[in-house]
């Protein structure tokens, strides 16, 4: 049992701690000047906007000082979303930089999940937790009124890691923001 709670101390450090494959991406060579210096990128993918028949580029990105960084600091991860003109030259449709919980906000691990975009959508994974574990998804769609992505979905789940019987409850926290009246839709989380 101490070795398998060891392993799983080390799979994610070993996983996170690779190099992002970036040569599937090949407008990452222009993508890359988007991200600030001091940073690094930890998670890439692609996707496409069907409103606007174009692609887009999401990144997740860690702050260098990260690693020298104690766990008690909170040092901001940054989410940047790239979008494609009809020339295929890139311009920045939005940055989060509190998307992304810290590098220590995840209990024993980092809380950083992946992730997945998809056709106007971008899927935010995140996990933490120790005994018992949780984990978090926000969604965000492609609204062409607002030419953002927006949240869709939020929602929180998890399990006690010594009891995998014991109820555990699923929470969606999209009521908690604001909805708004000209698309119908909830709260805005990108900033420019």
């Amino acid at each position: 049992m101490r070795y398998l709670a060891i392993l799983c101390m080390l799979i994610p450090s070993m996983l996170f701690g690779q190099r992002i494959d970036t040569s599937a991406i090949p407008q990452y060579r222009e993508a890359k000047k988007f991200i600030p210096a001091g940073y690094s990128l930890i998670d890439i993918s692609t996707g496409n906007i069907s409103a606007a028949k174009t692609t887009f580029i999401v990144m997740a990105l860690e702050n260098d000082e990260e690693d020298t960084a104690s766990m008690f600091q909170e040092i901001p991860r940054t989410l940047m979303v790239v979008m494609a003109d009809k020339k295929g030259h890139l311009s920045l449709l939005a940055r989060n930089d509190s998307a992304i919980l810290c590098k220590h906000c995840g209990g024993m691990v980092d809380p950083f999940g992946g992730l997945t975009a998809e056709k106007d959508k971008i899927i935010l994974s995140q996990y933490g937790g120790s005994r018992e574990r949780w984990t978090r998804t926000a969604e965000f769609t492609y609204s062409a009124t607002a030419h953002t992505f927006v949240l869709s979905k939020d929602d929180m789940g998890g399990f006690d890691s010594l009891n995998l019987d014991a109820p555990f409850p699923s929470i969606s926290y999209l009521h908690l923001w604001q909805p708004l009246p000209d698309i119908g839709r909830y709260k805005v989380l990108w900033e420019e």
